[in-house]
């Protein structure tokens, strides 16, 4: 069985579309993606990171999983 867990499209902000994991974003610039109409973060020098919350359904520990980008 697969279930969306989070989804954080970067289109000028970090929340999370499904509305369980919203993001902080701290020293980021919110870019146009590779394709037209997708958003993307650029990272700076030092601290700049998008920051969620600890959640239990965040665990993945050894279970598979996949990341998309």
């Amino acid at each position: 069985m697969t279930s969306l867990i989070a989804h954080w499209p970067l289109k000028g902000d970090a929340e999370d579309r499904t509305g369980r994991h919203p993001g902080t974003a701290h020293d980021v610039a919110y870019v146009e993606g590779p394709s037209p109409g997708t958003g993307a973060v650029r990272f700076g020098p030092g601290r700049s990171r998008i920051e969620v919350p600890t959640a239990p359904d965040l665990m993945l520990g050894s279970r598979d999983f996949t990341v998309s980008a």
